[in-house]
């Protein structure tokens, strides 16, 4: 993929062309089925926020890949300690996804961490200069020793623009700041204790990626001096090339009956997966027109996932039948 330098006169002309764009469930989440490969990189400056921001992070080399797959938390070895959870990575993170928030409600690592108050890592729909706070709060064991963790979470979508990467240049890429503070309570031999956390987190989402495409991240325990890393994920297709996500809309959502999928352009024939939130496949077919139906009325109540493909080209739409 070609690297695009841009003159002064070009960064001007394309950030006045860029849109403010929006984040939802549908263009943001990662779906069950989904593998992604993150590069390890160095931590860098964030650079600035605001509208229409141009980030150069061109010189970002990989030192190592970390590969994430998204499976149903049924497929999980104890993916039934974690009952909130509609989608999990097999590394052992369990979320809770919906159409209003993307949720983490478990961990299972080296440590199991089931959360009674999950956290909120995205709201939706999350628009520019949107900002919340949300309290979460969870509970577990390790040596012996039952901690207690609570804390916040503070999210801004803080700035748009375009985003230079090694394999290429992204435009309408959003940029949200993340800022947790937290703390394990914790008795020993009737002491109590506290260990603190504060985290300060920029990560950035190409819309239709379903995975963050940048992400810097310090965390200091207790005061300390801060762990730094980042990570990077590149979308195959840049913005000099092809794209790569066939344009389509899907309705009445929700459906009890039919379901309406109208694709923009006519992509001639694509085949269609229809998956539930437990991970199984309940239909697929072939789309054959612009304009196309799918009976829904013989599945249960629920959320599907919706997965168009092509040779070349992919969406992915959330499906709610009632």
């Amino acid at each position: 993929m070609k690297h695009i330098y841009l003159s002064i006169l070009s960064i001007v002309s394309t950030s006045c062309a860029l849109a403010q764009p929006t984040l939802t469930n549908a263009n943001t989440v990662p779906t069950i089925g989904e593998s992604f490969v993150n590069q390890n990189v160095s931590h860098m400056s964030a650079g600035s926020s605001g509208a229409n921001q141009t980030w150069n992070f061109s010189s970002l080399s990989s030192s190592g890949t970390t590969t994430y797959d998204y499976v149903s938390p049924s497929s999980t070895p104890n993916g039934s300690s974690f009952p909130m959870s509609n989608l999990a990575t097999s590394q052992g993170a369990y979320y809770n996804q919906s159409a209003s928030a993307y949720t983490q409600v478990g961990i299972d690592a080296s440590t199991m961490i089931v959360y009674s108050d999950g956290e909120d890592l995205l709201r939706f729909p999350f628009n520019y200069n949107d900002s919340y706070v949300d309290n979460f709060a969870a509970q577990f064991t390790n040596g012996g020793i039952t901690f207690n963790r609570t804390g916040t979470i503070s999210v801004t979508y803080d700035s748009y623009g375009t985003l230079v990467l090694p394999g290429g240049t992204y435009n309408n890429v959003v940029r949200v700041h993340i800022v947790q503070d937290y703390q394990d309570d914790y008795t020993i031999a009737g002491t109590p204790s506290t260990i603190n956390y504060d985290s300060d987190i920029y990560v950035w989402y190409l819309p239709g990626t379903h995975n963050p495409i940048l992400s810097f991240s310090s965390i200091s325990i207790d005061g300390g001096a801060p762990t730094s890393y980042g990570y990077m994920d590149e979308p195959t297709v840049g913005v000099d090339e092809e794209d790569n996500t066939i344009e389509l809309s899907v309705f009445p959502n929700p459906t009890s009956d039919q379901l309406f999928i109208n694709m923009e352009d006519n992509e001639g024939a694509v085949n269609f997966t229809l998956v539930s939130s437990s991970g199984q496949v309940v239909k697929t077919g072939t789309l054959n027109s612009q304009s196309n139906t799918v009976n829904v009325s013989d599945l249960s109540t629920g959320i599907y996932f919706l997965n168009v493909q092509s040779d070349k080209k992919q969406a992915f739409r959330k499906v709610i039948v009632e």
